[in-house]
């Protein structure tokens, strides 16, 4: 009856995901600076009480992404300092259920912004920590009122685009 699993740091690589398929009560499952590159993330799509995944630090790529909708219950997603980049971005549209994401790290840019009102409409966080994003950027965030928090320290993002984007929310 495990809820909670954390693998962080350990030598796990995406032939371990198989092996957690029985943990049908596992709600968040941490993998940061792990081998992890998400060629196995179907293995995880019975995993219907999975909220959080920790996968920062880890090597997931763009075109695993988009398996990550098979995870119905999805809350927060953490892709901080992976290989994701602009164009894993709008894959995130099949999941439904995030409210929470991370993408902070060097490999997001404006154009990775375009594609996130359309991608996680109900997205409350969003952390783009030194991202490479500046005031235009935001302005997409424009469209997204469901935002409650934004960190985009060390950044771009300059004091006028903070304040543009307050104006539009």
């Amino acid at each position: 009856h495990l809820e909670e699993l954390s693998l962080g740091g350990s030598k796990i690589a995406d032939k371990t995901l198989k092996k957690l398929a029985g943990l049908t009560k596992l709600r968040v499952l941490g993998l940061r600076h792990t081998d992890i590159d998400g060629r196995a993330v179907d293995a995880l799509k019975g995993l219907a009480a999975l909220k959080e995944i920790y996968l920062g630090g880890s090597a997931f790529e763009d075109e695993n992404v988009g398996k990550l909708a098979a995870l119905p219950a999805l809350e927060l997603l953490d892709l901080t300092r992976t290989q994701v980049t602009d164009k894993g971005v709008p894959a995130l549209v099949g999941l439904k259920t995030l409210t929470a994401l991370g993408l902070s790290g060097g490999l997001i840019t404006d154009d990775a912004l375009k594609a996130l009102p359309a991608a996680c409409p109900k997205l409350a966080r969003l952390y783009l920590v030194g991202a490479a994003i500046t005031d235009k950027g935001l302005t997409h965030l424009a469209a997204m009122k469901g935002l409650k928090e934004l960190y985009v320290r060390d950044t771009a993002v300059t004091d006028d685009g903070v304040k543009a984007l307050q104006k539009a929310l």
